[in-house]
């Protein structure tokens, strides 16, 4: 009965760790989508400058 209880005890406390480390991978994923909103964000504005400024027409992307 006490060789369940310790597993029992080590098995939480193997959860809770992990639990912790899946909450911080949440975190640096949401981090890394802002990221990379903001940069996307930043390509097509820079794109844009550089279509205003060579005053070439471009054509669409074929996607």
């Amino acid at each position: 009965m006490q060789e369940l209880a310790d597993t029992n005890r080590q098995l939480k406390a193997e959860a809770d760790d992990l639990r912790g480390e899946f909450r911080q991978e949440r975190a640096r994923t949401k981090t890394m989508r802002m990221i990379i909103a903001e940069l996307s964000l930043e390509l097509e504005q820079a794109k844009a400058e550089l279509v205003d400024a060579s005053g070439v027409a471009r054509l669409p992307d074929r996607r």
